[in-house]
């Protein structure tokens, strides 16, 4: 995927697959919650974040980026969390 500079997919989170997100270009922002963590992470890095936990990512930096996200094993959904994140 790649995300323009001000770019964001808002807050939303999955019963059983985790994301692994990494870095192939750029900044990439991921906030999590429950616990709660915010991690800039540049060209080469990666994180992990588990099921049922609320994430949202972000591209904060001046320049694009562009990242690939692999999910895990198991019954794939998507939870919009936007509104209850506000």
């Amino acid at each position: 995927m790649s995300a323009r500079s001000a770019e964001c997919i808002p807050w939303y989170s999955h019963s059983e697959i985790a994301d692994h997100f990494f870095v192939l270009q750029g900044e990439l922002t991921v906030e999590a919650r429950a616990p709660d963590d915010c991690r800039t992470l540049g060209t080469g890095e990666r994180c992990r974040i588990d099921p049922r936990h609320a994430h949202q990512t972000s591209n904060r930096g001046k320049l694009d980026c562009r990242f690939l996200i692999i999910q895990g094993v198991g019954r794939y959904d998507f939870e919009d969390l936007t509104a209850a994140m506000k």
